[in-house]
């Protein structure tokens, strides 16, 4: 996941994704964390070729003010994720990756976080 930080004047931080989905994942980090944000352009990807590239990256917003911690619990989570030990589900015994707290077999949910 590629971000770039950017200031913007009303006290606002902007993070920039070059992938589409790369903005999900952090979204629902900090909102679980408590930090409001907003996910923008998602669905611009669709003009990409029509419109300027860089025009068409999700942005993540999050107020100046949180832009230390927000990028602190994302950077762990990632790495928390990077890190993660592969698992085999208990109920199918499928293997499945790390990063993954859901079983794409049965659908069991393991509680490691």
């Amino acid at each position: 996941m590629q971000g770039k930080t950017v200031e913007l004047p009303d006290d606002e931080t902007c993070l920039h994704f070059r992938d589409p989905n790369d903005g999900q994942l952090p979204e629902g980090v900090l909102d679980n964390a408590g930090i409001h944000c907003i996910l923008k352009n998602y669905f611009l990807s669709g003009g990409t070729g029509e419109l300027p590239i860089n025009e068409t990256w999700p942005e993540l917003w999050v107020q100046a003010e949180h832009e230390t911690c927000a990028l602190a619990i994302i950077r762990m989570t990632l790495e928390a994720q990077a890190n993660a030990p592969d698992w085999t589900c208990p109920n199918c015994h499928e293997r499945i990756e790390g990063q993954f707290q859901t079983c794409w077999n049965c659908g069991y949910t393991t509680d490691a976080t």
